[in-house]
């Protein structure tokens, strides 16, 4: 409604850019951004927000140009020295990412992003998991309830195989991710709390992206085994994949579009839970991961064809 008033402004595309973006919409985060950079190349936070897009896409060349021109703009712009570290880390140059990040981290030692960002370096590129905590809890300290510091420090926890602090920690996902958290709120169920469902009925959820609905999903078996009404509701592209491999599940597909989703009617049951938090309940040891041969089925006609 806003762009109609007035299609010209810079300020509402580069805010459109930044929603697009946060919900990982890319193809229409870069043509808004493209729209505001078009109409105000000379802004610090249009160029930042450029490069934040081309980092998302891949274009990491394109996106060091971009950081590089709004530091020079703004020498001490913390956004775009962060995009610069991850835009040179990609490109294999680690030690200019170092500067990048210290240069940061000297301007602002205290703000929490910066050490989020410095974190990610310890433990993605350096290998250095305990110093990567101490980044995220830190900024954590800075900020208290700050989600994404929360979901990195879990991401480390479980690397170095300290699974139930780490899961329990990957909770806060729901905060940080919208969809998640709006798709969680719009189930009017109770939370399963990983007790024993004795026949219960639960509806399970995905809500992240395509690969992790997968691989979260290599839980179901087990509360299938304590249950006999389990509605799974995954991508709709997963759809056929879970039904088949997941027999005794009554799988509903739904589509994530935005803020948007295909409108379904959530089944009454006893309990809901995440896909992704069924491993707080599930795999909290490295015991407690199953041997197993495999859990999904592929398509036999499918099969067939490729042999």
């Amino acid at each position: 409604e806003a762009l109609r008033v007035d299609p010209e402004s810079a300020e509402l595309l580069h805010q459109l850019a930044n929603t697009h973006l946060a919900l990982a919409e890319l193809e229409e985060a870069r043509r808004e951004i493209e729209g505001a950079f078009a109409r105000a190349p000379s802004s610090v936070k249009i160029r930042v927000t450029f490069a934040a897009v081309c980092g998302a896409q891949g274009e990491y060349a394109l996106s060091e140009q971009h950081s590089r021109a709004a530091l020079r703009l703004e020498p001490d712009s913390l956004h775009a020295l962060t995009n610069l570290g991850t835009a040179l880390i990609e490109q294999g140059r680690i030690d200019e990412a170092r500067m990048a990040y210290d240069e940061a981290v000297r301007l602002a030692p205290g703000d929490p992003f910066v050490c989020i960002a410095r974190g990610a370096m310890s433990l993605e590129v350096d290998g250095r998991v305990d110093e990567g905590i101490e980044w995220f809890r830190k900024a954590q300290r800075l900020q208290p309830g700050l989600s994404r510091a929360e979901v990195k420090e879990a991401s480390a926890l479980l690397l170095s195989g300290r699974y139930a602090e780490g899961w329990e920690r990957y909770e806060a996902r729901k905060q940080h991710s919208s969809i998640g958290f709006e798709l969680y709120e719009s189930i009017h169920l109770r939370d399963w709390d990983g007790s024993a469902l004795g026949g219960r009925s639960i509806v399970l959820y995905g809500e992240q992206g395509l690969g992790d609905e997968i691989m979260f999903s290599s839980c179901v078996p087990e509360v299938l085994a304590q249950t006999d009404t389990c509605h799974f509701l995954c991508h709709e592209r997963l759809t056929g994949l879970f039904a088949r491999s997941f027999s005794d599940a009554t799988v509903i597909g739904w589509r994530r579009q935005g803020r948007d989703t295909k409108a379904i009617e959530v089944p009454r049951a006893d309990f809901k839970c995440a896909l992704g938090t069924l491993p707080r309940d599930l795999r909290g040891s490295r015991e407690a991961f199953p041997d197993h041969n495999g859990y999904l089925l592929a398509d036999p006609s499918r099969v067939a064809r490729w042999q």
